[in-house]
Parts: structure tokens; C-alpha cells; sequence
């Protein structure tokens, strides 16, 4: 199942987040999950000047949380998929594709022009779920992170 988010996802979300944004990205704690769902909720993000938007989708396996998606729309129509997050438990079971799917309707539903994201070099399994997908890379730069897993 795949829906919008809601407030009592907040522990979920955190979590997800803990779990896999700081193997890749440095600075990470609980205060970015809650400023991600704050703008959700509020429909607008008041810290980006070039985003206009978030909105933050929850997959669900019966009553458990097992994934989500955040997405920044930006000024001029594009979204910005940050992040996409799967509980490892649970990836290759096309929870991943549901989310995107759901993005794509979103997209075309809005009239929003196009879809990217920005990917750690090291996270070689988001790269390679994006490559499944087919996704065009257009280009591949190193991490601006210090991690070097």
C-alpha cells in the first residue's frame, strides 16, 4: 500500500532515516525527518527558496511501515526525489517501483515537467534500482560527503 504521509508516521519515518541516510550523507539526525514532514504538512517548504512544495508518500505492508518518499517540488515544474528510502528487509519485492509509480502519476497528474534525484556515488544499490528502472543517469559526480564506505 502506498499513501500520503501522516503525523503518526513521524516514528517511522525517523527511523528509516537513521537507519540509511547516514551511511551516505553526513549531518544527518532527527531534526531533518521532522523539517521533511513539517513541510508536507504545511504544503510548502518555508526554507527553500527554490522549492515550492514537499510531499512524502508511506508504503505499507499491512500495518507496518516499510518505506517511504520524499519529494521536493521545485520552481519551473521539476521534482526532486529526496529521499527514497526502503527497509532492507524488504527491497526487491517492487515497493521501490510502487513508490515511483506513484510519483509518476503525481507528475502527470500536475502537469510537473520532470523527475530527478541526486544519488551518493557509494549507494551502489539506490544506483542500481534507478538503473532497473532505466533511469537516465545524467551525470555521476562523487559524494560531497565524507563518508567512504
Amino acid at each position: 500500500m502506498i499513501r500520503d504521509y501522516r503525523k503518526e508516521d513521524l516514528p517511522a519515518v525517523k527511523w528509516l532515516m537513521l537507519q540509511y541516510l547516514p551511511r551516505f550523507y553526513d549531518d544527518i539526525d532527527e531534526s531533518f525527518s521532522e523539517s521533511l514532514t513539517e513541510a508536507h504538512e504545511k504544503g510548502y517548504d518555508p526554507y527553500g527558496y527554490f522549492t515550492t512544495a514537499k510531499h512524502v508518500w508511506i508504503a505499507g505492508i499491512e500495518d507496518e511501515i516499510v518505506g517511504m518518499m520524499s519529494v521536493s517540488i521545485k520552481r519551473g515544474g521539476s521534482v526532486k526525489i529526496s529521499p527514497i528510502l526502503i527497509d532492507e528487509a524488504y527491497c526487491g519485492k517492487g515497493i521501490g517501483r510502487r513508490l515511483i509509480d506513484t510519483l509518476v502519476q503525481f507528475v502527470e497528474k500536475n502537469h510537473l515537467r520532470k523527475i530527478y534525484c541526486t544519488v551518493a556515488i557509494q549507494n551502489v544499490g539506490t544506483l542500481a534500482f534507478f538503473d532497473r528502472l532505466s533511469v537516465l543517469f545524467a551525470k555521476v559526480i562523487s559524494s560531497n560527503s565524507t563518508k567512504t564506505e
